[in-house]
């Protein structure tokens, strides 16, 4: 079974960050794309790991954005020609970082992003919800970050 190989579930920048310091971390937004991750208990949600018979084990821990996730590898360190005592920081997303730049904070603002995707954030109380639309794929995805939108809450609920 191809999932006993798995050492963990971790998106690009999180493989990144395994590589400097050695063990596997994520940040909420990143995870919520997931839509595994309970935004609320700021960790993966046992419910819906349960229902896709997925270990806890497999899922990276979660930091907040703007904490140490630890520090380099002494191999790292060399391979990067810096000292080992640097902090590797959680971070997020690059929409999302960039909502905040842009001082998109507050309930009711929206932010667009028009590349070869079309991508949307909507702030409401206490989530985001995000629209993608890719017209040269012609495809529309949804996800969320920095946390589950009610419909996907709402299938969470429903699981078994």
């Amino acid at each position: 079974h191809v999932f006993k190989r798995v050492g963990a579930v971790v998106l690009p920048k999180d493989y990144l960050r395994w590589r400097m310091i050695g063990l596997p971390r994520t940040d909420p937004g990143d995870a919520s794309g997931t839509l595994l991750f309970d935004v609320k208990a700021r960790d993966f949600s046992s419910r819906a790991l349960e229902a896709f018979d997925l270990p806890r084990e497999m899922f990276p821990l979660v930091y907040e954005a703007c904490e140490s996730t630890g520090k380099l590898t002494p191999w790292a360190a060399i391979q990067l020609g810096l000292t080992s005592d640097i902090p590797v920081m959680a971070g997020s997303g690059d929409n999302m970082c960039g909502a905040v730049g842009a001082g998109v904070i507050e309930p009711g603002q929206v932010l667009a992003t028009l590349c070869t995707r079309i991508e949307g954030l909507l702030v409401r109380s206490g989530w985001c919800s995000v629209m993608l639309l890719d017209a040269a794929a012609g495809t529309l995805g949804a996800g969320a970050g920095p946390s589950l939108p009610e419909a996907y809450r709402a299938i969470l609920r429903d699981i078994p």
